[in-house]
């Protein structure tokens, strides 16, 4: 099972080609719910969202596993501009209050169990500011079928090593995902003293359908 860190290591000469640029409608989003504040973002990777976001004046950290991923940004045009920390955001000294702590892409399932996914929103949960939000972006598993030999944790887990046709040519990276539904992570933030308080099915805030959306984006805040 690889790491987030093992995982960015591995397509951080490539990343920014997985997703392309970030949509403004993102930036929007982020930079409402920052409210003039403090942004911290999890799995800041090369700075994909983080740099955008500071362009438009937001005060953005960015905490990251991949060592290599923190070089791309570093040597980016606007990298300057976004504060790092190296480490795990499951567990690390974030560094102060944020008002806006976010993690994108299913990020948050790059932590390979429930019980360390339970401690990224734990430690969010020590440095969100009372007023804050944790905005988290997921995918959304597919449902356990009962009838494959294997358990619901199994095949809740991703482990592959993909091809992406790269200026380089044909590149390799390793991807491993252990997917949580949003009714998991719902849980999780109650454990953590947070709360929901929106889930929409994309960035243009539509509503979020159970039976039908293939991702959301979840915005938790503290339990008053």
């Amino acid at each position: 099972m690889c790491t987030s860190g093992e995982y960015g290591d591995s397509c951080a000469e490539f990343y920014d080609q997985l997703y392309g640029p970030c949509r403004r409608q993102v930036i929007d989003v982020l930079t409402a719910y920052a409210n003039h504040g403090n942004v911290l973002e999890l799995g800041v990777g090369t700075g994909r969202t983080a740099v955008p976001l500071a362009r438009q004046g937001v005060q953005v950290a960015g905490i990251e596993s991949s060592s290599r991923m923190l070089a791309k940004l570093q040597h980016k045009p606007g990298g300057e501009l976004i504060r790092t920390l190296h480490g795990d955001f499951a567990t690390a000294n974030l560094g102060g209050k944020f008002d806006l702590i976010f993690a994108l892409c299913s990020t948050i399932h790059l932590l390979p169990s429930y019980m360390r996914q339970l401690a990224c929103f734990r430690n969010v949960s020590r440095y969100l500011a009372p007023q804050g939000s944790f905005l988290v972006e997921a995918s959304i598993p597919e449902p356990w079928n009962p009838a494959l030999p294997s358990s619901i944790d199994h095949q809740r887990r991703i482990h592959e090593t993909l091809p992406l046709m790269t200026q380089m040519g044909v590149c390799e990276y390793r991807l491993d995902l252990f997917r949580t539904t949003p009714a998991q992570l719902d849980k999780m933030a109650e454990t953590a003293g947070l709360k929901l308080n929106s889930r929409w099915s994309n960035w243009h805030r539509a509503p979020f359908i159970p039976a039908t959306s293939h991702s959301h984006i979840s915005i938790y805040q503290p339990a008053l």
